[in-house]
């Protein structure tokens, strides 16, 4: 059986809800849902991302079980990461500029904190960070 039929099963056993409150749950449709069930559409990384915070699991756990991470990567930092792999035919080009974006720390924030804080807070915190930033390189440097 597919990963994904297989967490969406899983889930809906977790939470005790029928296919068609899970699918007002998530705000899809009930045949969309039926269609998921059935393999016959796949979960987009959105909806799974939206899953992980309607449920409130962490998006790791919710990649894992529905079959949506590749092998684990180490980023520049040096950080243990998981690649998420693309399940729905996303464009893959698209992906690399949104992803080369969030590495600027604004769009970062604002991506984070949408829909849960203004654009005058994520600029303060973004400030916030930039002072800490600077404060911690002038520690470094003596």
């Amino acid at each position: 059986m597919d990963n994904q039929i297989e967490f969406l099963l899983w889930l809906m056993t977790t939470t005790q809800l029928s296919q068609a409150d899970l699918a007002r749950k998530l705000g899809i449709s009930a045949s969309l849902m039926s269609r998921l069930l059935r393999g016959e559409r796949r979960l987009t990384l959105p909806l799974l991302r939206h899953i992980a915070e309607v449920f409130d699991m962490p998006q790791a756990e919710v990649f894992a079980r529905a079959g949506a991470l590749d092998e684990p990567v180490v980023c520049d930092q040096g950080a243990l990461q998981w690649k998420a792999r693309d399940t729905a035919g996303d464009d893959v080009e698209q992906l690399r500029m949104q992803l080369s974006a969030l590495r600027d720390l604004r769009t970062a924030l604002a991506w984070s904190l949408e829909g849960k804080a203004s654009p005058q807070m994520i600029e303060k915190l973004a400030r916030l960070v930039e002072l800490e930033l600077e404060y911690n390189k002038t520690i470094r440097e003596g």
